[in-house]
Parts: structure tokens; C-alpha cells; sequence
């Protein structure tokens, strides 16, 4: 979207222009008639969004869920298994570690990737920023096969809601998690780590830095973290004998 704005450069001179913004909404998540959250989101893609967001977070699986209808500000799931859940009320920000703070088990994925696979793969953050450089209000996400292919991307003003759209669109298209990898510009936090691991994502490569409890999770939890992904380098902090 645009927005008018006051632009001042050499000194004094200015002018008035419009300028792209990125846009955000609050939507509340309703699950089988509670309140479980309220979430901060671009509001696109947000049928990926929630299916992405249940399963990462060990709410709901896609089998359990049965409907989910967006209207206006409010995102209501209909699941099977009513009983099971736990829910918690929240107001959702960026730096949330997890809704239900229970750590995963450790993925099963013996898969190995290239280093040059990797480091070829990171022509697509250009790819998957298309919002971000027009706007500089977003991260993005991308699911990478173990090949180098670009299966997907999102962007978000949160980055943990652009890795939620693109775990919820592999779901929904019934993709094999185990063999692929996730392209990220965000900060790599405890809560990244948990979401890829209970999807069984092997290994996430960011531009940005992980956190320390993310390195010591990500180590015990049989996941690869890579940060500082920037051509012609980048750094592998956890499960190195991942990267060949």
C-alpha cells in the first residue's frame, strides 16, 4: 500500500512523495469456538498462515483440521480432536519463543546437503524480497529443495509468520519436509527452531544471527543451523555433518 510521507535529503531540502508500506493486521484465532490467540500479520496468504501456524506450534496437525473460515479480522478452525487442545490467550508478537513452550522431539532426517547447494541457493533471497525491497517492512521465507529448486516463497512483517505461510503451504501441498530446507532472513530464535523441528525441517539457512538457546536446541533437536548466509559464505553452528 502507499502512504504519503515527508522526504528530507541534503540538509534542509525536502519533498513530499508517496511511498510503499507494508501493511499489517491483528487477527484473532479461534479454535473449536475459544480465543487462542490474537496475531500480528500481513493479511495475505492467511489460509497457509494458520494451517502453518497449528502445526508448527503443536496445536493441530492438517488432518485434524476440518474447516477454517477467514472473516473480516477473526480466523475461525474447526478441528477433530476438540478435547486435546490446550489453549492459551496471548497477544502474539515477533519475539514469541511458543505458544505451548514444549520443546519437540529431535527430527529423524539422516538427509545431507551441498555446500554448494547452498551457497547457490542464495540468489533466491533476491527472488523471495520482492515486498521487502520496496517496502523494507518484511522477512521472508522460502522452502528449498535438497537440489537447489525455489518450491516457494512468502514474506511477512513478522518472521515467524512468513515461516508459518511457508510450513503451511508445504503441508497443504503435501511436501516431504524431510529432504528440504528453509531459506530465512530472520534472526534464528528458540521459536524458529522449534517450529522447523516439529515439522521435521532438517535445516534453516538465514542471512541473520542465531541466538544462543536456539544453537543449544537446534543441537540437541538433530537440526543444522546456518547464519550469516551471505555470498560467498556462511556459517554452520549446529549438526555440521549435515552440510557436504
Amino acid at each position: 500500500m502507499k502512504r504519503k510521507a515527508l522526504r528530507f535529503f541534503s540538509g534542509r531540502d525536502k519533498e513530499e512523495r508517496e511511498v510503499a508500506v507494508s501493511e499489517d493486521g491483528t487477527f484473532h484465532i479461534n479454535v473449536n469456538g475459544s480465543l487462542l490467540t490474537s496475531v500480528f500479520v500481513s493479511p495475505k496468504n492467511l489460509n497457509e498462515f494458520i494451517y502453518g501456524f497449528l502445526a508448527s506450534e503443536g496445536i493441530a496437525n492438517p488432518d485434524d483440521i476440518q474447516k477454517v473460515t477467514l472473516a473480516n479480522e477473526n480466523i475461525t478452525v474447526e478441528t477433530k480432536n476438540k478435547e486435546d487442545l490446550k489453549f492459551l490467550t496471548e497477544l502474539r508478537s515477533s519475539g514469541c519463543s511458543g505458544m505451548l513452550q514444549v520443546e519437540p522431539e529431535p527430527i529423524n532426517s539422516k538427509t545431507k546437503f551441498s555446500s554448494d547447494v547452498i551457497l547457490n541457493s542464495l540468489r533466491h533471497f533476491d527472488d523471495s524480497s520482492k515486498e521487502w525491497k520496496s517496502t523494507g517492512g518484511t522477512h521472508s521465507a522460502s522452502l528449498v529443495s535438497n537440489d537447489g529448486k525455489l518450491l516457494k516463497s512468502f514474506e511477512d512483517i513478522g518472521r515467524h509468520n512468513a515461516l508459518d505461510k511457508v510450513i503451511g503451504w508445504a503441508l497443504l501441498n503435501n511436501q516431504k519436509l524431510e529432504d528440504k530446507f528453509v531459506l530465512f532472513t530472520g534472526r534464528l530464535s528458540l521459536g524458529i527452531v522449534n517450529k522447523i523441528a516439529r515439522v521435521g525441517i532438517p535445516l534453516v539457512v538465514s542471512k541473520a544471527a542465531p541466538l544462543s538457546k536456539a544453537i543449544d536446541t537446534a543441537d540437541k533437536l538433530n537440526v543444522t543451523l546456518v547464519g550469516f548466509a551471505r555470498y560467498p559464505s556462511f556459517t554452520v553452528y549446529t549438526n555440521r555433518w549435515r552440510i557436504e
